[in-house]
């Protein structure tokens, strides 16, 4: 299969849930993206946040489950 914009691009990422892997997209229309298909753990053990004490307040940890690509902001 191939995609046939950047919608199926990334629809098919989903399909890549192994490792860290790196991707780019561009069509001819000159439309240029960028994903990532790492999993994130979500781990309650993490909660206390990095060293300094701040958390991201877009990084959610609930103790269940993982974050894939979809976390990550795009435009």
């Amino acid at each position: 299969n191939r995609a046939r914009n950047v919608e199926d691009f990334r629809s098919a990422l989903n399909y890549f849930d192994f490792g860290s892997q790196n991707w780019i997209y561009a069509d001819v229309e000159g439309n240029i993206a960028y994903f990532t298909s790492a999993e994130n753990p979500i781990r309650s053990d993490l909660a206390v946040g990095p060293p300094d004490g701040g958390i991201p307040p877009w990084f959610i940890r609930d103790g269940t489950g993982a974050l894939n690509h979809e976390w990550a902001p795009v435009s």
